[in-house]
């Protein structure tokens, strides 16, 4: 469902990582204050388009551009309203795409491809794969069809339970085969940047984010 809060605690955890990279304590304190203050009320001042127009793709800074898609997609969802593959399904390729990357990477870098699969998000893990390969993020493609392989191994073996939930996280998230991808996608992120093939793809193929 629309999730408010959690993109509140992804933004507070890149900031943390951010923070951390400042030389003494006391200029972290400061620093990172001032930094969850502008960004947090940045991002809830945002403007939300209930209808993208190529006008709009094309004046939105690429700073904001996925984001902006992004939001544009849960227009299509009330409030409380949980996300459906098939209402998911419905929407065009590059939408699928955008949706499930943006899902994918704030599961990865909130508790890895374990809790990716374990939240509701996780249905969405073959149409993030497909939809890197759209947007030809062939690395980070390959990656997640080998982790969403491996879940599946995992689900034939017994190890975890077919159903996602908070318990099955907990229980499998030791030793778990899983963790090395969530290594090599965070070391992928350092040198290919995802967020630039995914713009580039929407301001090349702006026709199927407009509606």
């Amino acid at each position: 469902m629309k999730k408010q809060g959690f993109i509140c605690s992804l933004l507070l955890a890149l900031l943390v990582v951010q923070a951390c990279k400042l030389k003494t304590e006391s200029d972290r304190s400061q620093e990172f204050k001032k930094i969850l203050e502008e960004s947090i009320q940045e991002f809830e001042e945002r403007t939300i388009h209930n209808v993208l127009t190529p006008i709009i793709i094309k004046k939105t800074p690429d700073s904001d551009l996925i984001q902006a898609v992004f939001d544009n997609i849960e227009t299509n969802f009330e409030d409380g309203e949980a996300y459906s593959l098939a209402k998911i399904k419905s929407l065009t390729p590059g939408q699928q795409a955008i949706f499930s990357i943006w899902w994918l990477r704030a599961e990865l870098y909130n508790g890895g491809f374990n809790q990716f699969y374990s939240n509701p998000s996780g249905k969405f893990a073959k149409m993030a794969e497909e939809g890197l390969n759209l947007i030809q993020a062939q690395s980070y493609a390959q990656l997640v069809k080998k982790a969403n392989s491996t879940h599946l191994e995992m689900q034939k073996k017994g190890e975890i339970s077919p159903t996602n939930s908070a318990e099955t996280f907990s229980k499998s998230n030791s030793n778990n085969p899983l963790n090395k991808y969530d290594e090599l996608f965070y070391e992928l992120d350092k040198t290919i940047d995802l967020d630039s093939i995914q713009i580039r793809y929407i301001r090349e193929h702006v026709e199927e984010f407009v509606r």
